[in-house]
């Protein structure tokens, strides 16, 4: 039978999951004041289970390695001076509270809509987020141009005009930028709703022009890397997917063909873009965040205390470990590695180990790939952190779909156990 993910099953979606996703729409979407606290709200919820239920045992690798990573880290950057005693307590108890709130919500989450909804819906919320943002710049100053011409790149939030960078949007669109694979290609054995998607499409184009129109050119990789991989990768490779990735590879031979020859002046209009301009500037003079990371790293051996006492050609190594280091030292940069490879292994039982529809694989893919290449270029700690807690809400979600096959598949070879 068909798995159907659409948005009017009745299947454990109800009132509870309306308002766990209203305190994290607000929360990812960065409601002023009261948004940036809302975890504490989903803290006390994940507590009060853990008091009544215990922690699962699944979850224990993750837990110590995650927290003992917010642990360090969190020190080291109140003692440097990096955050008051306010913003260290989200430090220390966001990215663990977040992991174990997703590990938590789809508990009895069987057949995978749940998940979806809290999936689309974090991907809908951080895509509005920033397109949004930019078209409040733009009807601040008749359009983008303009403000950067006063502003740089930079846009202003939605809720309430303060100034985001270019830099820092630019996480919010990964999301929606990983979702091209989504819609066109079909999933053998699942239905698909028309709502989902329209959805997935709205994400996707609306990322995109935003991300063309700030002219950051990661979201560029995000776009092209998310799709192969996710498509390539998710599931086994046949002859079918052979030929489809063949006919992809003559269309980009086809599209360039065109590009070249300037056809519907389409060449033209793409090097007038401020994201062609911002290629060739990069291309000419060189990307000065590989000569940061260079520092960074070579840093962390001269400095293992780090204190940000390397010197580096920007104010950031712009890649979230190697920025952990900068900051912390080895130790949290290690345990952040850790973590970071951990999340992987786990990805990679979702992709081979178990048997998850291929939709629920490739969106997991896709956003991994998103989040990954968003990591290396980013400055994440220093302004995504709740980019980051975002993604240990992914990592949970994850988690728990994996527990949910690992408990099925023994409970039906040794009948109903407790872990």
């Amino acid at each position: 039978m068909d798995t159907k993910l659409n948005n009017t099953s009745k299947n454990k979606f109800d009132y509870r999951d309306i308002i766990w996703l209203t305190v994290l729409s607000l929360y990812f979407s960065r409601f002023p004041i009261v948004g940036d606290f809302l975890p504490i709200v989903i803290l006390i919820y994940v507590v009060i289970y853990i008091f009544g239920n215990g922690v699962n045992k699944s979850t224990l690798g993750m837990v110590v390695t995650l927290f003992s990573f917010s642990i360090l880290h969190t020190f080291f950057q109140f003692i440097y001076g990096e955050i008051s005693i306010i913003n260290s307590i989200g430090r220390l108890l966001f990215p663990i509270t977040l992991y174990y709130f997703g590990f938590l919500i789809i508990r009895n989450d069987n057949d995978y809509k749940v998940a979806h909804k809290y999936l689309i819906t974090t991907i809908f919320v951080y895509t509005f987020y920033g397109f949004l943002s930019l078209q409040r710049a733009i009807y601040t100053f008749g359009s983008f141009e303009a403000s950067r011409i006063i502003n740089g790149r930079t846009v202003f939030s939605i809720w309430d005009g303060s100034p985001v960078s270019a830099t820092i949007l630019n996480m919010s669109l990964s999301f929606g930028l990983s979702l091209l694979s989504l819609f066109l290609t079909n999933f053998k054995g699942i239905k698909i709703s028309k709502k989902n998607k329209i959805i997935y499409f709205i994400c996707f184009a609306l990322s995109t022009y935003t991300v063309f129109t700030l002219g950051n050119r990661s979201g560029i990789l995000i776009l092209v890397l998310a799709f192969f991989i996710s498509f390539i990768f998710a599931d086994k490779m046949n002859v079918s997917k052979v030929f489809r990735v063949l006919g992809m590879v003559v269309l980009l031979i086809f599209f360039f063909s065109l590009y070249q020859s300037d056809l519907l002046g389409i060449r033209s209009f793409f090097e007038d873009t401020l994201i062609f301009g911002r290629m060739n500037q990069s291309m000419a003079e060189g990307d000065p965040r590989v000569a940061a990371w260079v520092a960074a790293f070579n840093g962390m051996f001269q400095y293992p205390l780090g204190g940000r006492r390397a010197s580096l050609p920007l104010g950031f190594a712009h890649n979230m470990w190697l920025d952990v280091g900068y900051v912390g030292g080895l130790i949290p940069f290690t345990l952040l590695l850790l973590f970071t490879i951990k999340t992987i292994i786990s990805l990679g039982e979702l992709l081979t180990k178990w048997n998850h529809p291929l939709l629920i694989k490739r969106i997991f893919l896709a956003l991994y790939v998103g989040v990954m290449i968003t990591f290396f270029v980013e400055p994440i700690m220093e302004g995504g952190f709740t980019f980051f807690t975002t993604f240990c809400f992914f990592v949970g979600l994850l988690d728990r779909l994996n527990y949910n096959q690992k408990k099925i598949l023994l409970e039906n070879n040794y009948g109903k156990i407790e872990f």
